[in-house]
């Protein structure tokens, strides 16, 4: 599985979702073994949401990464535009909500069909 995999190679995961925290938590926990993610972060009160930047910088400086370390991996618009403004590469989806023509328009700069070919882009 990939995020073995990530993890084995020491690479740092966060889920980082526009839903509502407490869901965001239980979900990710109810698909994935516990522990596979440093981080799991969901909207909170008082903080803002994609495609702010705020807290793709917050989780940086929490895991103590630089913008040129990261991809940004997601499935919309607000995703890609968030990895800019943060200053992050955005890695577009295809598995998820929307199509590449939106991904790339939002600025994707590389677009993946596969989750393997995560890898590929270490």
């Amino acid at each position: 599985e990939l995020l073995s995999k990530l993890k084995e190679r020491k690479i740092k995961t966060v889920v980082f979702s526009n839903k509502a925290h407490r869901f965001t938590i239980m979900i990710t926990n109810y698909f994935f073994k516990e522990g596979l993610f440093d981080e799991i972060i969901g909207e909170r009160k008082g903080y803002p949401r994609k495609p702010d930047p705020y807290v793709a910088i917050e989780i940086m400086k929490s895991l103590k990464v630089k913008p040129d370390e990261t991809l940004f991996i997601g499935d919309s618009g607000n995703d890609m535009k968030t990895a800019l403004a943060a200053g992050i590469t955005p890695v577009g989806v295809l598995w998820g909500y929307r199509n590449k023509a939106e991904l790339i328009d939002s600025g994707a700069k590389f677009i993946i069909e596969k989750p393997d070919e995560i890898l590929g882009l270490l």
